[in-house]
């Protein structure tokens, strides 16, 4: 993963697994942010591809 060096604690695992699936990317400056709030489209885009990546 090239989030650099953040620990996220017991969901580590899942977003790790989303993110190898290409569920999830984070940030275009390689970050990933758990702590901000997540908008509605980014919300919707997770959903999509959740419920369409096998």
């Amino acid at each position: 993963m090239r989030w650099g060096l953040v620990c996220f604690g017991i969901f580590y695992v899942s977003i790790e697994t989303a993110h190898q699936k290409g569920v999830i990317n984070g940030y275009p400056d390689h970050t990933f942010r758990p702590n901000n709030n997540i908008r509605r489209d980014e919300m919707a885009q997770i959903v999509y591809k959740g419920v369409t990546t096998p």
